[in-house]
């Protein structure tokens, strides 16, 4: 499967915070397609995290730096910025989350 422009991924803090779980992710998402961006964070704390990850999807969309950002979070509380990046600033954007997590957010 090849994906379309630039795609970036952005995890939630249990992935990023995890090494062997982040190091499985990102050899998936390299194997899917190689030019994928995995967005790199420096916190070892949940606190602050999620807005961390919401600075760079706007920061991103707003700079023209991807077409198409994947987040691997089932955070309700992105979905505003969720809809802000697909409705104002015409990015894709798609949620990846464990199945037992879906029903926390709706995008």
């Amino acid at each position: 499967m090849q994906t379309q422009g630039r795609v970036h991924i952005f995890f939630d803090f249990l992935v990023a915070a995890d090494p062997e779980q982040r190091k499985k992710a990102e050899e998936f998402i390299k194997n899917v397609d190689p030019r994928i961006v995995c967005t790199q964070y420096n916190k070892n704390s949940p606190r602050g995290f999620d807005v961390a990850l919401v600075v760079d999807l706007l920061v991103g969309a707003r700079e023209d730096a991807y077409d198409h950002a994947i987040i691997v979070s089932a955070d309700a509380g992105l979905a505003p910025a969720i809809q802000f990046i697909r409705n104002r600033l015409r990015k894709q954007v798609s949620v990846v989350a464990r199945l037992e997590e879906l029903g926390l957010l709706s995008v």
